[in-house]
């Protein structure tokens, strides 16, 4: 494909009124003089889906974050272009955006012949930060205005992205108490203008790099705190030694636990909500944790966000088919498709306990409030308790048991209790209802098949950026770098998306 533009000269624009290109530096292709240059384009359908759909994004609020004072800036919408182009292509440092705006053509023809500095493509991804979730609204609301997706059947899932941090730097509560104290000292010395003499290897030789080193560690010290309160909070035999629990000192918000290779390093957690019947990302998040736990309210909240609805079907796997989830997803209205797998609050594994009736063989009485064990005897309700998950949260539970004189004379008795002299007992949890709904909707045959369809349709988009997109570590150090690069990948994937289907329709149109 060939593309041209106009060359302009440029000693002639640096003497014209700098307000008639708008704030802004005129790009030296623009069309200004009849001198044209061609040049060969060999990826020109994704440069153009991205300069349309970029063209049609309200950019008011980046214009005006310009103050209008010193030097002309470079245009936001070329430096945008630039940058969505890359990460669509997998290229996701400013340091290559850098290097291909002297290099390749596809990119200096995007820039319109610009050569931005490194330090301007660094401020220009931190700038963008507030107003990327906006611009993705604006791209899934001309999808679904347009009818290229109704935002009613979505799935949901996860995965783990590497923090821009090294795995072999982690610190434990003492070393990071005494690296700290060292390296306050070290900083009021440096006030002080007085001689540290020579600093341990950990520490940052500059005065510059001990104050930001020094910010890091009192981060990574507030980080540390939330921890231990954690883990206090946990069960007795989930909690861990309080010097065995890590942070890392180069990156405090990233949470640590095993990547999909099993190697144990900082990560992040990337949420996805994708459209079952496009390949449209309705929501997404980055979160500093490594489970999926409690992932259902604020992952809707996202999708309510960006779309403006809730969605009328959620396919998910048994992660997020937790008893406080389904109390979510039913407050939603939300009818979820996933497995549920009910966690065990004793001790012993299941594989380790001998063969014994389970809860499911007692058939419940939803008017009497009581269950009916298989030999037609009758387990009312005795009291209500309360036991503490692994991550600490107290889950609510009642209690029923059978008269002990039954289970004495039972014949099932081997099989159904090992204390037959108290009588067996049936814990039902405050979710039930909600957790027997989702079993008796699992069982039919539309919901395995919707079910079946979860996988190829979101591992489809981990997979694509993930390989493709280099979206497996982050660039940058913190929570806010990472949520910049999932925003901006997910906004190249939903602009291309969007183009295509356009241009599928104009096709068919036309046919």
């Amino acid at each position: 494909m060939v593309f041209k533009y106009k060359v302009v000269d440029k000693e002639r624009c640096e003497r014209l009124d700098r307000d008639c290109f708008e704030r802004f530096l005129l790009a030296p292709w623009e069309a200004c003089r009849e001198e044209v240059v061609s040049l060969e384009i060999t990826d020109g359908d994704l440069v153009t889906q991205i300069e349309h759909v970029v063209d049609e994004l309200d950019l008011s609020g980046l214009l005006d974050s310009y103050s209008g004072r010193g030097s002309p800036p470079h245009p936001p919408a070329r430096l945008l272009k630039v940058m969505l182009y890359e990460i669509r292509k997998g290229r996701c440092l400013p340091t290559e955006w850098h290097d291909d705006l002297k290099s390749n053509v596809i990119v200096q023809w995007i820039a319109g012949g610009l050569r931005p500095s490194l330090a301007t493509l660094y401020r220009f991804r931190d700038r963008v930060a507030p107003w990327i979730d906006d611009w993705n609204a604006q791209v899934l609301e001309w999808a679904i205005g347009e009818g290229h997706t109704q935002a009613k059947r979505v799935a949901l899932d996860g995965t783990t992205m590497a923090a821009y941090a090294s795995r072999h730097r982690l610190v434990s509560t003492k070393v990071l108490s005494r690296r700290l104290a060292s390296l306050e000292a070290c900083c009021v010395a440096d006030q002080l203008s007085l001689a540290i003499g020579r600093t341990p290897g950990w520490m940052a030789e500059s005065l510059a790099g001990r104050r930001l080193q020094c910010e890091r560690y009192q981060q990574a010290s507030r980080r540390m705190q939330e921890l231990q309160q954690l883990n206090q909070r946990r069960r007795s035999d989930k909690r861990r030694h309080p010097e065995r629990i890590q942070v890392s000192a180069s990156d405090p918000d990233a949470a640590l636990g095993y990547d999909k290779l099993n190697t144990f390093r900082p990560l992040y957690n990337v949420q996805l909500i994708g459209d079952v019947d496009s390949l449209f990302v309705l929501a997404y998040d980055v979160l500093p944790q490594v489970s999926e736990a409690k992932m259902a309210e604020p992952m809707l909240d996202r999708m309510m966000q960006l779309t403006g609805c809730k969605p009328e079907q959620l396919l998910a796997d048994s992660a997020y088919a937790t008893p406080h989830d389904l109390a979510v997803y039913d407050a939603a209205g939300v009818e979820l498709v996933a497995s549920f797998q009910e966690n065990s609050y004793t001790d012993q594994k299941r594989s380790q306990r001998p063969a014994m009736l389970q809860k499911n063989q007692f058939r419940w009485l939803p008017e009497e409030r009581a269950y009916v064990c298989p030999q037609g005897h009758l387990l009312p309700f005795e009291q209500k308790t309360s036991k503490q998950s692994s991550s600490g949260e107290q889950v609510r539970l009642e209690i029923y048991r059978c008269a002990p004189e039954h289970c004495m004379s039972c014949p099932l008795q081997t099989s159904c209790t090992s204390v037959p002299e108290k009588g067996r007992t049936v814990r039902r949890h405050a979710q039930q209802d909600l957790i027997d709904s989702l079993r008796q909707r699992m069982a039919s045959t539309e919901s395995q098949r919707l079910y079946r369809r979860f996988r190829p349709t979101i591992e489809r988009i981990f997979a694509d950026t993930k390989e493709h997109r280099n979206l497996r570590r982050v660039n940058g150090r913190g929570l806010h770098h990472a949520k910049i690069q999932v925003g901006l990948t997910i906004l190249a994937h939903n602009m291309v998306t969007l183009a295509k289907i356009r241009s599928e329709t104009v096709e068919k149109m036309a046919a």
